[in-house]
């Protein structure tokens, strides 16, 4: 699954801290949170290759 950021539509602090979340994504190994596998950017976008979740994200899930 990629995560795909525009960073084009937010503020300075607000695409640091996207990338800040990539950095401490990379670090994380645990079985409770999504696996990280790479990132790249492209134009003003920053993808995340993550783990698939097949049940969904927990957004939707605590909607349920």
């Amino acid at each position: 699954m990629i995560k795909e950021i525009d960073t084009s539509v937010l503020n300075k602090q607000a695409a640091f801290d996207a990338m800040q979340e990539v950095a401490i994504m990379a670090e994380i190994d645990s079985m409770f949170v999504c696996g990280y596998y790479d990132s790249f950017i492209v134009d003003a976008n920053i993808c995340i290759i993550m783990e698939y979740c097949q049940h969904g994200d927990l957004f939707n899930a605590i909607k349920k």
